[in-house]
């Protein structure tokens, strides 16, 4: 048979070859042992995978970001890599801290992000979104307007009545 004495061949008979990458879960791996003498035997060897790590979120954001108030949330997004499994869930969820600012459309939300693989395993990251208004309302005046006097000289005018189409981003 061209072995020494001894020697035992060993060959893979089932399951995934050596050198493989298993599967989250159990795999088993059959091996067949021949000595010089024909002898043969065989043994199984069970393999257990878990995923235990979570994801990793690999947007990079900000621990604060100012966005204006007409600027659009939603457009904030995350994305996440694991390991082992396709991330399947990622979320982010407004957690119970809107603190109001000083300014009507002003205030700041603390944002929390989550990331969960097929496995379950999560990973989380927050950040802080302050909402300001920064940009100048646009003040527009009528051009002509004309007022009544009462016969004592006087006249009483609401500041409405100056307004051309005033306007600011932020609605007020």
């Amino acid at each position: 048979s061209g072995m020494e004495p001894g020697e035992v061949m060993t060959t893979h008979v089932e399951g995934p070859p050596p050198g493989s990458i298993f599967p989250i879960g159990t795999t088993k791996v059959k091996y067949e042992a021949v000595d010089e003498c024909g002898n043969t035997a065989y043994a199984t060897q069970t393999i257990n995978v878990s995923d235990t790590a979570p994801p990793t979120i690999t947007t990079v954001i900000p621990g604060t970001l100012d966005l204006n108030c007409e600027d659009d949330l939603s457009t904030i997004t995350i994305s996440a890599t694991d390991l082992c499994s396709a991330v399947t869930d990622i979320t982010y969820d407004v957690i119970d801290s809107r603190t109001d600012g000083s300014c009507p459309h002003t205030y700041t939300l603390t944002r929390t992000y989550s990331a969960t693989d097929e496995c379950g395993n999560s990973a989380t990251c927050t950040s802080k979104v302050t909402i300001i208004d920064n940009v100048q309302p646009i003040a527009i005046c009528r051009d002509e307007l004309h007022i009544a006097l009462t016969n004592d000289g006087l006249a009483e005018i609401d500041a409405a009545v100056f307004d051309g189409g005033s306007r600011d981003n932020c609605g007020i």
